[in-house]
């Protein structure tokens, strides 16, 4: 049993897991996290809930945009640097491998194997004694069983202090995995149950819904649940702290002292945006981004908070909504430029995993950034040559896009997304698929015989290729018609079939990959 060995069912491991799920995932940037003093009480009371030895499930319950997300963030930190977390999986629409199930017990397995060595060791035994428990075919329960609860067992006398799981925003989980969500919560609750697993408590967050509320009062795991409400603690004083504070860096950054006196901006503007903002964080980190990319941020603070005094009114601003903001940006572009922008940004939020901006711009054959520059206030837009990828700031931009009764003449039908992006895919392929595309020239070698292979490789399949040959069929399944993509379809297989599969070998995709 040699060492590499061990390492190549490692790798195989990690190739399977949800990038992204861990709470501090570099592919989750930027993060979403409570600013130091603020969220006292909530955060306080989750951490003596969690910290009791008496194996709870606490289930936190929030609104969309009142913060739910950066409260899990924080918890897990504050949690990872006492030695009490065990895992973290945030889950996220964002990314197709982290909206549904199919992958959560592989990347907790593949966390806890990080925790100790003997919890490792558990892990490559059961998969080399059962190679197929990777599969997404494989019961779940066999992967629960080998890959999660066995290899904890190993820690209990390992760990000085039971630990702590902790997973976000459940309700991202797609509704088609309802049971398969209600089968996750039962398992987990089992950790909870067994004296020889060191897993004291789990915390789940998730928006207010009455199947994701009916679980929780299921009767097997209802003596175990403990729910709490974000709206229960009261964050007018925090959405103050959260405002001052991020003015004041604005006033730092753009060098406002040269034009206005400190405080900036005055307190009955604050006032007002607190008052009426009525403890939406997203509101406020919205309004917040809004005003720091504006060309005069005094102007636009000053538009923003008339509005919200109702001293002018064109665009319905209605305060704590975060609808009428996403409206007020859109609106704030040209005209003959607000469609094709708002049309690209439901393209990339349909996008099944996300992209750097230089291979958006690459599956999308141009550059994405003149159609979505006026929207920074509500999508990260990383530097062409950042690995970061380009990402909406909160999930409820794509309800509000994909709502027809919410956004009205902005409204975009996910289809048409995807029937576009389908496109797009089969395009790329069309462009960059050739025979012998990564000048391999001998396809009897194996790719560890061939001198500089993962370079050959990366410089010949980018990350849009890579993209469009995984996920083209994932689109094809949730577009509208479209007799020009059935066209390109039928071209791609008569024509290009070969090498897709050459760059499927060469590329270490498999046929279970496909979305």
């Amino acid at each position: 049993m040699a060492v590499q060995g061990d390492d190549e069912v490692w790798r195989r491991l990690a190739n399977e897991i949800a990038r992204g799920a861990e709470y501090d995932s570099n592919e989750r940037r930027p993060f979403s996290r409570c600013l130091p003093g603020t969220r006292v009480e909530l955060l306080t009371r989750l951490d003596d809930s969690l910290a009791q030895q008496d194996n709870r499930f606490v289930w936190l319950f929030g609104g969309s945009g009142s913060g739910k997300s950066s409260v899990a963030y924080s918890t897990a930190d504050h949690l990872r640097s006492t030695g009490r977390l065990a895992t973290t999986f945030f889950f996220s629409r964002k990314d197709v491998s982290r909206s549904n199930t199919d992958r959560v017990f592989l990347t907790l397995a593949y966390q806890i194997g990080l925790l100790h060595d003997c919890a490792r060791e558990a892990i490559v035994k059961a998969i080399r004694r059962d190679p197929d428990i990777l599969s997404p075919q494989k019961s779940r329960r066999d992967q629960f069983e080998k890959l999660v609860a066995e290899p904890l067992r190993e820690l209990q006398f390992m760990w000085s202090t039971n630990r702590v799981m902790v997973f976000d925003a459940a309700d991202e989980v797609e509704m088609s995995y309802g049971e398969q969500l209600r089968d996750l919560i039962g398992m987990l609750a089992e950790l909870l149950r067994d004296p020889t697993i060191p897993i004291s408590s789990i915390l789940c967050t998730s928006r207010i819904s009455s199947h994701l509320q009916a679980l929780t009062r299921h009767q097997s795991i209802i003596n175990l649940m403990a729910p709490l409400y974000v709206e229960s603690f009261h964050a007018t004083e925090d959405i103050r702290l959260y405002l001052r504070h991020t003015f004041h860096g604005i006033y730092q950054l753009r060098d406002l002292e040269f034009a206005h006196s400190l405080p900036w901006p005055a307190e009955d503007i604050i006032n007002t945006l607190v008052n009426q903002i009525q403890g939406q964080f997203i509101v406020a980190a919205t309004v917040c981004r809004l005003v720091h990319d504006a060309p005069d941020p005094t102007d636009c603070l000053n538009v923003v908070s008339s509005m919200y005094r109702g001293v002018m009114n064109p665009l319905d601003l209605t305060l704590g909504s975060i609808d009428s903001v996403y409206r007020y940006i859109i609106n704030s572009c040209e005209l003959q430029d607000q469609q094709l922008g708002v049309e690209c940004l439901a393209d990339v939020i349909a996008l099944a995993s996300p992209l750097s901006l230089s291979n958006i711009c690459r599956l999308f054959a141009g550059d994405v950034r003149k159609r979505v520059a006026h929207f920074s206030a509500i999508i990260f837009i990383p530097s062409m040559e950042s690995s970061s990828s380009v990402q909406i700031y909160h999930t409820s931009l794509r309800d509000y896009l994909s709502t027809s009764s919410r956004s009205k003449n902005f409204h975009v039908d996910p289809a048409e997304s995807h029937r576009r992006l389908a496109g797009l895919c089969l395009k790329l392929m069309w462009r960059e698929l050739k025979k012998d595309m990564c000048g391999l020239e001998d396809p009897s070698k194996l790719h560890v015989e061939i001198p500089d292979f993962e370079r050959k490789r990366d410089e010949a399949i980018s990350g849009a290729l890579r993209y469009a040959c995984l996920y083209w069929p994932y689109h094809l399944q949730r577009m509208a018609p479209s007799s020009e993509n059935q066209a390109l379809v039928a071209r791609f297989l008569h024509e290009q079939l070969p090498f897709f599969l050459e760059a499927l070998s060469v590329g270490g995709f498999n046929v279970g990959s496909l979305r």
